[in-house]
């Protein structure tokens, strides 16, 4: 866990230190230096591209709150995120770290290794009230990000889905925002706070309120930009806001088609990889004379654990790894810089080549079976197609983005391990489970897809990703008509699909969940045997099997499944639960 090498102030003199240290240093100079922010809030936008406010492009009037935020902060125009997948670009958020270094390559595969240092553990040891109110299941405890936090609001996810829901649980802006405002009244301690919001996420079904915008997409926004205005005005009824740094970032964007993809995890082209991100800096905002600045250099989403950790002047300890992120804390960005992102979700759920890529100040690589190199394209109000592929006209910048791949693939990762709060609670709960589920020796404590993957920079010999996007249109409608209920069809769509591409393991899983909930687990089963010799070993392949022997009646069968599963997430109690449950039924009939 995080030692912060700051010692902790008492809360209530927390303030008055502050306060005292910024005369202090203001006597000692020709000119007062600004305060530090003495809280945070960190507000992500799901799934929100760089376009997608008015301030950046979108309809004016469609995000007024953000708008209003933007006109007193520092915007950046070229933020980036890492990957388009919002488990590992929140773990980056957190950490300072690329994807290869935190080793969260997906979402609902491996949490975060308990070796990780953690904005709120930093907070949390130097006295800060820490809480988090997320949106989603993807950031549910059991993958990691509740390290730190003494309160952790997540959505309630109940047994694995066995209908047509192929979309994750998630709750409305409003509701989060309604948790976190109670959270915030009557505050008056330094805190950090964190605030998801997942309404932009498709299926795109915005409020009535909000239907008559651009498009279903845009609606979703606004919606969530209202929701914004509600937690602004509940963090100024605590008298905080004036001493409180507000972050607000996408996780990712959304291709919505511009490339082929209609939402976003598999392609990086900027549609998905540029975000929107704005730090309100309390201390400049109040000043006499200052005003919001428009920042065009390239940043990165890793960038937010270094500028808060600075912003607050907490220190890393000593054993923590190098950050890949800069702080942006009071300094513009570099003028010459390049940051990393990637895509593995193909390659882990649909046997396609896995994708990287570098942006720098003279364009981005992209690393695949056919690579791509783009002129670098600033300002402007949309997030345009990259069109033209430089590669060859652009050598020199390819060999130098690949030898940035290079070295960051060379620097030390986290090591693996329990990476979630919870753990200890589970362990409390039932120790012996724990131990159980632990020393069952299949593949470790961590999800075994999430280690030994290619180089960003391997050749794989797999398929393009960016050339089998017919595949994804199938998933998609086969998905579509699951929601319409015709799940006839969609079990027929999606078992073609996976007998003629047997890497589909996405596909292959969601069949089995249809043909399960058809009552059909006899025919699901080889399915997913053989998603699991054909792919990678997800505890989610593992649950799902486990449930389909149970439904058949093969009870020993299906407690090992998902013992299995269990011991790729230990931190998951729900899985704990079904491993006790199912011990529970093998054994009545032995």
């Amino acid at each position: 866990m995080f030692s912060a090498a700051r010692p902790s102030v008492p809360r209530s003199r927390f303030r008055a230190t502050a306060t005292a240290l910024a005369v202090i240093a203001g006597s000692a100079a020709c000119t007062r230096p600004a305060p530090r922010p003495t809280s945070v809030l960190v507000i992500t936008l799901d799934t929100t591209r760089a376009d997608a406010l008015s301030c950046q492009g979108a309809p004016q009037g469609l995000t007024p709150h953000l708008d209003a935020l933007a006109a007193r902060a520092t915007r950046y125009t070229e933020a980036r995120t890492v990957a388009p997948l919002t488990l590992p670009a929140h773990a980056s958020l957190f950490t300072g770290l690329y994807p290869p270094r935190h080793g969260l390559r997906d979402n609902a595969l491996a949490p975060l290794p308990a070796s990780a240092h953690t904005l709120a553990e930093a907070a949390s040891a130097a006295g800060f009230d820490t809480a988090a109110f997320v949106a989603a299941a993807v950031l549910d405890p059991a993958w990691g990000l509740d390290q730190g936090f003494a309160h952790y609001s997540s959505v309630p996810v109940a047994k694995p889905a066995t209908g047509d829901g192929v979309h994750m649980a998630e709750r409305p802006a409003q509701e989060v925002v309604g948790e976190a405002a109670a959270w915030l009244e009557g505050r008056s301690d330094p805190f950090l706070l964190w605030v998801h919001l997942f309404d932009p996420h498709a299926p795109y079904e915005p409020p009535p309120r909000f239907a008559d915008r651009a498009s279903p997409y845009l609606g979703e926004v606004a919606a969530t930009d209202h929701a914004v205005g509600i937690l602004l005005a509940a963090l100024e009824r605590t008298g905080l806001a004036g001493e409180t740094m507000i972050v607000v970032a996408a996780d990712h964007g959304e291709d919505l088609g511009q490339h082929g993809e209609p939402t976003h995890s598999i392609l990086t082209y900027d549609t998905v990889m540029r975000i929107p991100l704005m730090i309100l800096d309390p201390g400049l905002s109040s000043s006499e004379g200052s005003s919001p600045a428009v920042e065009e250099g390239l940043v990165s989403i890793v960038d937010i654990y270094p500028t808060v950790m600075d912003a607050l002047d907490l220190r890393l300890p000593a054993d923590a790894p190098p950050l890949d992120g800069l702080s942006l804390f009071r300094r513009p960005p570099p003028e010459e810089r390049g940051v990393y992102f990637e895509s593995y979700a193909g390659y882990l759920g649909f046997g396609w080549a896995p994708l990287s890529g570098w942006a720098s100040t003279a364009g981005q690589y992209l690393h695949g079976p056919q690579p791509e190199f783009f002129d670098r394209v600033s300002g402007g109000a949309t997030v345009p197609r990259q069109r033209r592929n430089r590669l060859e006209a652009r050598s020199q910048a390819v060999a130098q983005a690949r030898s940035a791949i290079e070295d960051l693939a060379a620097l030390p990762a986290l090591a693996s391990g329990l990476g979630s709060e919870s753990a200890g609670e589970v362990a409390r709960a039932d120790p012996e489970l724990l131990a159980a589920v632990r020393g069952l020796g299949y593949l470790g404590a961590g999800d075994g897809a999430a280690t030994g993957l290619p180089h960003p920079l391997a050749r794989t010999g797999l398929g393009d990703p960016r050339h089998s996007l017919d595949q994804l249109a199938t998933f998609y409608e086969a998905a579509l008509m699951a929601g319409e209920g015709r799940r006839d069809e969609a079990i027929e769509r999606l078992a073609a699909l996976v007998a003629e591409h047997p890497g589909q393991t996405h596909g292959a899983e969601i069949l089995a969940q249809f043909l399960q909930a058809e009552g059909r687990a006899a025919e699901a089963v080889p399915v997913l045997r053989r998603a699991l010799e054909e792919g990678h070993g997800r505890s989610s392949l593992y649950l799902r099997l486990g449930l389909c022997l149970e439904d058949c009646g093969e009870l020993a069968a299906a407690r090992e499944q998902v013992e299995r599963a269990a011991a790729l997430r230990p931190t998951d109690p729900r899985l704990l639960r079904e491993v006790t449950r199912l011990r529970a039924l093998a054994g009545s009939t032995e």
